[in-house]
């Protein structure tokens, strides 16, 4: 996958993760090593420090669905939506000890959790607009974000010759499409409780979604380590080259704007009951 795969944590409105060091702190590595016999070392350097930047990205998506929930919680959703926040961060949890296990299999050496101090400044962010906050977030964040990730692990998949990264992928991509169908449920039922806001708030990211940011497959930090690794060993260890991450970018793009479209075009023709808007 890349940067920041999963939900991001935000502190402020600026995603957040953990640091990780060679001592000290907690071990979160669970699951199977994979196979690196067939690597050279640049390749499994590569590897290791692609999946560590997954690993740290999954870990920061379990408080950001625990915030989900608070914030949830604060609007009145029912209980089914909060149920789903939380069964998405246990799923993170092991998202994050599968993502450590394959980097420390690629490795060799083990890592360790440090704490986020950035969470003493708060997160819930909702003083001014709670609605316009939850609704935007979960559209560039879920729908969008979410999607795409899920899709990147699912074609990674296609291309995985090792079966213990493999299994990950596999894994990843299902729960992270479950993630962003859970997403369009919150934007869904907001758009019930909150027509006219919330119509406002999809009309407007409808068209911010051609100026988002596509995230890349390897960091500007990551650029010239990866960039020694043998391309080909790459994908057979589930990395995708940043074109291929361009096309399926521009797929679901496409994609996610037609099923905002679709939704409010499916709210345009419900019945209008009293005390709604």
């Amino acid at each position: 996958m890349g940067i920041l795969p999963g939900r991001p944590l935000r502190i402020q409105g600026e995603p957040v993760i953990t640091e990780v060091q060679l001592e000290g702190g907690s071990h979160w590595a669970q699951g199977p090593r994979p196979d690196s016999s067939d690597l050279d070392e640049a390749t499994r350097a590569a590897l290791e420090i692609l999946w560590l930047q997954d690993a740290r990205g999954e870990h920061a998506s379990i408080p950001a669905f625990s915030r989900i929930s608070w914030q949830l919680a604060l609007i009145g959703a029912p209980s089914e939506l909060l149920e789903w926040a939380h069964k998405a961060a246990l799923e993170e949890i092991n998202h994050a000890r599968i993502c450590f296990a394959l980097a420390e299999g690629y490795g060799g050496r083990s890592y360790f959790v440090q704490p986020i101090p950035e969470m003493l400044q708060g997160g819930l962010d909702l003083a001014d607009d709670p609605i316009k906050l939850i609704a935007t977030e979960t559209i560039f964040d879920g729908c969008l974000m979410e999607g795409f990730f899920a899709n990147i692990a699912s074609v990674a998949a296609t291309h995985c010759e090792e079966p213990a990264t493999l299994a990950a992928l596999k894994q990843i991509a299902a729960e992270e499409k479950s993630h962003a169908i859970f997403s369009w449920a919150v934007l869904n039922w907001l758009l019930e409780q909150h027509p006219t806001k919330v119509k406002a708030i999809i009309h407007s990211a409808y068209h911010d979604l051609e100026n988002h940011k596509r995230p890349n497959a390897v960091s500007k930090e990551q650029k010239y380590q990866v960039g020694k690794a043998n391309p080909k060993l790459l994908i057979k260890h589930g990395r995708l080259p940043d074109e291929q991450w361009q096309k399926i970018w521009n797929d679901h793009l496409r994609k996610t704007q037609q099923d905002l479209q679709e939704l409010i075009l499916q709210e345009m023709h419900k019945p209008r009951s009293l005390g709604r808007g």
